[in-house]
């Protein structure tokens, strides 16, 4: 196998020399390198002032939790200024959250990409106004680092939570030359595919290989111990793969616990079950450390490999130490139950519960078609969820049918049908639980959403009147004149999203009482900072809420990016509890906030998810998550550029879709749309 990766990269290699031999010194001209970036400014011109846009970066980061890359180079050669824009977002594996300001000196060109989440929030003629307005003036004054600052400031102000649906796509660029005759280009494109040719044979090679490997087991096997010598002697794309897995694996196999857990306490005493109760929290906790170990690769990538590996060793480590504490008392509460004896009383019991489950139905029908008088937006979270749940009812009531007809003859496969009805009831639940949370918080915007509207605006003017002319206050109450714009936009809208708007003037009035209490005495102070925290904490609560809801009941579609973000939202919302109930509001709020970016990141990633696979419930086998664990990988060697140029990235919290096991950005087309999914605009100035 070696040599057959060995011949199919020679060949590739010898392909690419073939190419350039052809071509000659216009092949060289015409394929520009692609740079990695180095940090939020990449300059190979040595003309700008990185310091000028250090601030505006910062702000966009921290407010919006946007990252904005600029590279600065000479000229693009032949290739055009968009096309290079792609090249350079695929090569550094930019992702949903961020953007990419490219800038050639002597072409006089200049292109801004903005990754899927930021297109969805900055519409086509925003992104228009910002580049006329912001970035063609500086460039044209020489003032490079204001164009950038321009950029981050103008795609801040843009921006917002619920954001506005992009324009169409932009055509190329105008007058930036394709280069090369027509001839040239044609023999450049037999090139091109022959070295396509070899690269896909490399490829394929690889992958063969790497099936090779997974067969026979490589020491690292789903059911085996990752001993840390065997990790040593892993590949980092292996090791990547493996903790992926166990990542999805663990984070299934504890909700299939908690349900086995519930079961079992209904059974047996608290002390029979303490066992279990025990390894489960151990196994939360360690499955909560791994996510967070994630989260943390993800938002600052190490500067070496070596870290790189030593955190996916631990992450590996803590998820399979909490599969051997999960799988152990499994077997014994599952001894205690004896469900082949119990099989029968047990199929009985979940009819019951199978018809409870219809029952509920009638009442969530009618919340739904109450949800679907609201904006598409407002519902689009449980979209199908009263379909689904009627098939895990269809689903139940045939397994049920099937044991009970073997329950005297095949003990084990009633067992079997047992698992199956009690794995499709819940399912159910889930689904009903989540359109009766919307329509909860639908009956909550409905009954306070026009007092809540009227005290935010009143609050905001108080804090307009009380702030000070700093830069930042003026920046913190421009954010919250935007979004209650944005809700009273909601409100007015045809249909409405009362939902949306609930959670924005619950942001506004948040923003306000924040800053009202930093400019007053202490005693207001504190007590503006509690209502502020209040607000933050409840907005966070219902982000979670949705969020957890959605991936839920759409595990099987789900990968590990979301997943991480709902995972860490729900840490730094119990540490924003913990600390409020301490008296640590200003810590606490930090956290309050960080839950409600990481919940609404989590629920974005998870729609996105859900829209490539159309998977509800969970998926339990290991082959099924192995499969999983590939969609959702993303590309070791985009992660390992990270590392090169991390070092100078700042640790805004917003994540990435294109990081470790994150997903990556889906690919775009051609015209505008950027190469990670994205879209971009320029021209020349």
């Amino acid at each position: 196998m070696l040599a057959l990766r060995g011949r199919a990269a020679w060949f590739a290699a010898f392909l690419v020399l073939v190419a350039m031999l052809v071509m000659g010194p216009g092949l060289a001209r015409a394929v520009q390198s692609v740079p990695i970036l180095d940090g939020p400014v990449t300059d190979e011109t040595g003309e700008v002032d990185e310091d000028a846009a250090e601030t505006a970066l910062a702000r966009l980061a921290d407010e919006r939790g946007y990252d904005l890359w600029a590279l600065f180079v000479e000229t693009t050669g032949s290739t055009r200024i968009s096309e290079y824009t792609d090249e350079v977002v695929a090569a550094n594996n930019l992702g949903g959250s961020d953007a990419l300001l490219v800038v050639a000196l002597d072409d006089r060109t200049y292109q801004l990409w903005l990754g899927d989440l930021l297109i969805d929030e900055v519409t086509q003629s925003e992104q228009d106004r910002i580049l006329a307005d912001e970035v063609e003036p500086a460039l044209q004054d020489g003032d490079y680092g204001a164009a950038i600052a321009g950029a981050a400031d103008g795609l801040r102000a843009a921006s917002s939570p619920a954001g506005d649906p992009p324009g169409g796509d932009a055509g190329e660029p105008q007058g930036v030359s394709d280069g090369g005759s027509s001839i040239g280009g044609i023999i450049l494109l037999v090139i091109l595919g022959l070295i396509v040719v070899g690269v896909v044979a490399l490829i394929l090679s690889r992958k063969f290989a790497g099936s090779r490997s997974r067969k026979t087991g490589a020491g690292h096997g789903a059911a085996g111990a990752t001993a840390p010598e065997a990790a040593r002697a892993m590949s980092l794309e292996e090791l990547a793969q493996r903790a992926n897995t166990l990542l999805l694996e663990l984070d299934e196999g504890t909700r299939e616990a908690e349900q086995e857990l519930g079961f079992a306490e209904a059974q047996f005493t608290v002390a029979e079950v303490a066992g279990f109760r025990a390894a489960l929290d151990d196994a939360k906790g360690r499955l909560s450390r791994a996510f967070t170990l994630r989260q943390e690769l993800e938002d600052s990538v190490p500067d070496t490999k070596d870290r790189i590996r030593e955190v996916l060793t631990q992450i590996v480590q803590e998820c399979e130490a909490a599969q051997a504490g999960l799988a152990e008392q499994m077997r014994l509460v599952a001894s205690l139950r004896d469900l082949e004896r119990n099989a029968g009383p047990m199929l009985t019991a979940l009819a019951g519960e199978v018809a409870a489950l219809e029952a509920r139905l009638p009442a969530s029908g009618l919340a739904m078609s109450d949800l679907q008088t609201q904006a598409e937006s407002a519902w689009r979270p449980v979209e199908g969820n009263l379909e689904e749940t009627r098939k895990r009812i269809s689903a139940a009531r045939e397994a049920i049918g099937r044991g009970q007809a073997v329950v005297a003859t095949d003990a084990g496969a009633a067992v079997a049908e047992v698992r199956a009805a009690q794995r499709a009831v819940a399912e159910g639940r889930g689904l009903l639980d989540a359109v009766d949370h919307l329509a909860a918080e639908l009956v909550e915007a409905r009954t306070h959403l026009a007092e809540r509207l009227r005290a935010a605006t009143q609050s905001l003017r108080q804090a307009s009147a009380a702030a000070s002319k700093s830069r930042e206050r003026s920046a913190q109450l421009q954010e919250a004149e935007q979004r209650l714009a944005e809700a009273r936009s909601q409100l007015t809208a045809r249909p409405p999203d009362l939902v949306s708007a609930l959670q924005l003037v619950r942001h506004v009035d948040a923003a306000a009482n924040d800053l009202k209490a930093s400019l007053q005495a202490d005693a207001d102070r504190a007590r503006k900072e509690a209502e502020a925290l209040d607000e933050e904490i409840r907005a966070a609560a219902v982000s979670r809420q949705r969020a957890s809801d959605y991936v839920n009941s759409r595990r099987g579609s789900v990968g590990s990016a979301a997943r991480t973000r709902l995972s860490e939202a729900e840490r730094h919302l119990e540490l924003a509890r913990s600390k409020r109930e301490g008296g640590g509001v200003t810590a606490a709020l930090t956290d309050a906030r960080r839950a409600r970016n990481l919940a609404d990141e989590a629920y974005r990633l998870a729609l996105s998810d859900f829209q490539e696979r159309k998977t509800y419930g969970g998926t339990s086998s290991s082959a099924d998550m192995s499969v999983l664990a590939g969609i959702f990988m993303g590309g070791l060697g985009s992660m390992l550029g990270d590392a090169a140029r991390q070092s100078g990235r700042r640790s805004s919290g917003s994540g990435r879709f294109g990081g470790f096991g994150g997903g990556g950005s889906r690919g775009g087309g051609g015209g505008s749309r950027g190469g990670g999914g994205g879209r971009s605009r320029g021209g020349r100035w």
